[in-house]
């Protein structure tokens, strides 16, 4: 899995579904899937704050369309606010079969809180 994160705010992971990430189906696994949007998110987060921060909230996720083995599948992260100890992150993930066609497979929204070295939010810069 490569994680790049661009300029300012924005992130972005990019994998390939491999069998070992799907389910019987063929298709992958949700949870996978969440756990690249929530890489995606932190990204972003850490970038726009400078410093650690934790996932607080999940909003909205519409797994719309499935990945399956062998497509190309990035999650790009983008801060849509910020509050004073928080950020909230819009991610959306689209698939890419064989260098083709993009298609949007699944969207939802991240709450993060920056933390101290202790753990407890902190005020964003």
């Amino acid at each position: 899995m490569s994680c790049m994160a661009a300029q300012g705010e924005i992130s972005q992971v990019t994998d390939i579904v491999m069998p070992h990430m799907a389910n019987h189906y063929g298709t992958l696994f949700g949870g996978t899937l969440v756990a690249m949007m929530d890489k995606a998110a932190y990204l972003a987060a850490t970038r726009r704050t400078g410093l650690d921060c934790v996932t607080v909230h999940i909003d909205n996720i519409n797994f719309s369309k499935p990945a399956k083995i062998g497509d190309v599948v990035i999650a790009e992260a983008r801060v849509v606010g910020t509050g004073e100890t928080s950020v909230k992150i819009a991610v959306s993930v689209k698939s890419e079969r064989f260098g083709k066609s993009e298609m949007l497979i699944d969207k939802a929204l991240f709450v993060f809180v920056a933390v101290d070295k202790n753990g407890r939010p902190t005020r964003i810069p």
